[in-house]
């Protein structure tokens, strides 16, 4: 970007960190104003964003990994910021999750329905748009499992937060209510996390990560000025519409209004509920 190129890059990065911080700083005290809980973005930002960031870092010492290949950068960019922008945040999120909600009713169905139209808007429609674009998108599917460190952090990743679930999460206590063995509750937690890692992991982190991010690197030569996206946003609107959409089924026609209130959740301080 040349409006940013007379910036060398340990003052992109400065510039990145305190544009990052000066926008928490503001969130968390607008939530303490408010009477919210802003204890825990604060211990998030301690334990996520700093310690398991050092962690990983130490676990991936030594590990060079290959930048993404970006043949247009700015056309890449713009394109992919335009898709989030206005079609994820307006259409997918504002209308398509809701009305998928509103047609079904929880269950297997509606979870194999959304699950098909997340790859679609995070997977599919995404890589047909930088391909139309010119783009290059083979090199996102490089899982790096022979670089040094990869396997590792995975592994250590893993059982970090499978320990924080078992924390604050009431999942354990849900499966030991069913009176299932260890070895017959096993498959069915893997399948689980298989599901989660390809709804959650793979859908988000290829939209917002592989393909988004890589090109603001590319773009503003800098991944630290790359970092801060629309994600934490977007996923904030999707669980207001998908959460009060439920509520709604289950109120019989009588919806309530929804609100913001402070949440335990790990991913975002900010998720969203509806009134009881």
């Amino acid at each position: 970007m040349a409006g940013l190129d007379w910036l060398g890059p340990r003052e992109k990065t400065r510039r990145a960190a305190w544009l990052y911080l000066s926008a928490w700083g503001a969130s968390t005290a607008y939530l303490a104003a408010r009477g919210a809980d802003w204890i825990f973005p604060v211990a998030a930002l301690v334990v996520f964003g700093l310690a398991l960031s050092l962690l990983v870092v130490w676990l991936t010492r030594g590990n060079r990994a290959p930048s993404v290949p970006v043949i247009r950068p700015a056309h890449e960019a713009i394109g992919l910021l335009l898709y989030v922008l206005i079609f994820y945040a307006f259409i997918v999120l504002g209308w398509l999750f809701s009305a998928i909600n509103a047609a079904f009713d929880p269950g297997r169905a509606h979870e194999l329905v959304l699950l098909g139209v997340k790859l679609l808007v995070h997977v599919a429609l995404p890589t047909l748009l930088l391909v139309t674009l010119g783009g290059e998108v083979r090199g996102m599917w490089d899982m790096g499992v022979r670089r040094p460190g990869v396997i590792a952090t995975f592994l250590v990743f893993g059982a970090i937060i499978f320990g924080l679930l078992a924390l604050i999460s009431p999942s354990l206590r849900q499966i030991a209510a069913t009176g299932l063995t260890p070895a017959r509750a096993l498959p069915w937690i893997l399948l689980a996390w298989s599901w989660m890692s390809i709804e959650a992991g793979l859908c988000e982190e290829y939209l917002f990560r592989a393909c988004l991010q890589s090109r603001l690197t590319a773009w503003l030569a800098s991944p630290a000025m790359a970092s801060p996206s629309p994600r934490s946003s977007s996923r904030w609107s999707m669980r207001r519409a998908s959460t009060c959409a439920a509520r709604r089924r289950r109120t019989a026609g009588r919806p309530t209004p929804c609100r913001s209130p402070p949440s335990r959740s790990r991913r975002s301080p900010h998720s969203a509920c509806c009134s009881a």
